[in-house]
């Protein structure tokens, strides 16, 4: 038994040995130079590679990037000349014991001058992640925000290094494929498996879509450019910088070991705001509508929404954009919501929703003013066209005039709206309709678009009148 195990041990001392005459004793000091950070999860890490190399122009890199994707793991030469490069896991014995040890060998141009050699490796893969918050104090005319970004590490540490936040996410076709490089069979994802439920939120510009949650629904009307754009109180080092579609906040050290959490203060700025407050009103119209026996006036509508939302619309003067993430707005120390800031160009605003405002109400009421039997026969039925009058009144019982965006949408072909509505007519939906015998090509669905101002203690009245076909 003596001599077998010291025939093992022989073994492998020469399987090392000669592994080692081929690859070279010339190992390369490797340090992580640079981090980019998408939102989604994944990142771009940078590192440097520095030393000599052997007498035949090799050297290595101990160790392989475990989730590097495919056609992402690169080795780019800033000194000397790159010939080939080979990923290689090996045996080896270390203080008695078996271990397995990956390399990646490179061979470069054996006349290089006095054997130094530097090389640049960047590879992008799952491990660390950004996500946006705001804060946003309200005071008289104006709110100071905050923006800070929470990062998450599980990739490596990160000791001092430059990093670079970037907003947008572009699309990595083969993020699920690992590089063959990096000698492991899939993409294995320590962050989701760190953080499951974070991983798995909507919170990127992938995931976290461009507009404002269910609860905003329509409510955001078209808006004017804000003139005389201003940079932020923001330090120069963090500086946004364009970069094709994409836009990249600069964080010039971050020192965050694997496993930790980071927040760091991305911008501070003065932001011009104003209270809003919206009403979506949406209508479901009910069978017995084409019923002739229901009388003029019956109105067998069901309101699907009746509340009027108070939110804060805040203007982008910066010279930068505003990233889609959770905004804390304060009045004071007095929290007054939590909601979506969805992303805002410069020049561009946005509107936050704050909470259903409870002294500014609003009721809807229709009634038929024409019914033609028979108006249409199409594809051998005959529709009776029902024309209606809509009157919709909001009543501000606060003590200072409010701003209202009212949108009210129904099924029918609006044809008339006071006060300057804007009226948009587009293609049947069948949401709008419950039990009615209609048809797509006769009858679309509508949307009314008011912009009001409403006194203290008024109550305002606007008023529309649209057609629509049933079937008998």
């Amino acid at each position: 038994m003596m001599k077998r195990a010291a025939l093992v041990a022989a073994v492998l001392a020469w399987a090392a040995g000669a592994l080692a005459g081929e690859e070279g004793e010339a190992k390369l000091d490797v340090k992580l130079a640079r981090a980019v950070v998408f939102k989604d999860g994944f990142c771009m890490l940078v590192k440097k590679a520095t030393g000599k190399v052997d007498g035949a122009g090799r050297a290595y890199i101990e160790g392989l990037p475990e989730n590097a994707i495919l056609g992402s793991f690169w080795v780019v030469p800033t000194k000397g000349k790159l010939l080939s490069m080979v990923s290689r896991q090996q045996i080896i014995a270390k203080q008695g014991k078996q271990e397995t040890e990956k390399r990646l060998i490179l061979e470069f141009d054996p006349k290089v001058a006095d054997g130094a050699v530097e090389v640049e490796v960047f590879f992008l893969g799952p491990g660390i992640r950004w996500i946006p918050t705001y804060r946003v104090a309200l005071g008289e005319k104006e709110a100071d925000m905050v923006m800070q970004a929470e990062v998450l590490n599980e990739a490596e540490d990160l000791p001092g290094i430059p990093v670079d936040l970037v907003v947008g996410v572009p699309s990595f076709r083969f993020r699920n494929l690992a590089s063959p490089l990096t000698l492991t069979g899939a993409i294995v994802d320590p962050l989701r498996r760190a953080a499951p439920q974070i991983m798995d939120q909507s919170m990127s510009n992938a995931l976290f879509t461009q507009r404002a949650g269910e609860v905003r629904g329509e409510r955001r009307a078209p808006q004017p450019a804000v003139e005389g754009p201003a940079v932020p109180a923001l330090p120069p080092e963090l500086g946004g910088e364009q970069a094709q579609d994409l836009f990249v906040y600069h964080v010039p050290k971050l020192s965050l070991r694997a496993g930790e959490r980071a927040a760091v203060p991305i911008l501070s700025t003065k932001v011009p705001f104003r209270d809003l407050y919206t009403w979506d009103v949406q209508l479901a119209r009910s069978g017995a509508e084409s019923l002739p026996e229901s009388g003029r006036h019956a109105s067998p509508t069901r309101l699907l929404k009746n509340e009027v939302w108070h939110q804060v619309e805040l203007a982008n003067k910066s010279a930068v954009p505003w990233t889609t993430g959770a905004a804390l707005v304060m009045d004071g120390y007095l929290p007054i919501g939590q909601e979506l800031l969805t992303y805002t160009s410069p020049g561009g605003k946005c509107q936050v929703p704050l909470t259903v405002a409870v002294d500014v109400r609003g009721t809807y009421e229709e009634s038929e003013t024409e019914r033609i039997v028979k108006a249409v026969h199409f594809q051998g039925y005959d529709y009776a066209k029902i024309t209606k009058k809509g009157t919709l009144r909001v009543t501000n019982y606060k003590k200072k005039p409010i701003t209202l965006y009212l949108a009210c949408q129904f099924g029918g072909n609006a044809v008339e709206a006071s006060d300057d509505g804007k009226i948009a007519v587009t293609d049947y939906q069948a949401g709008d309709w419950q039990n009615v015998q209609g048809h797509p090509s006769l009858t679309g669905h509508s949307t009314i678009r008011w912009e009001l101002t409403v006194e203290p203690g008024a109550t305002k009245e606007v008023t529309c009148r649209y057609a629509f076909h049933v079937r008998h």
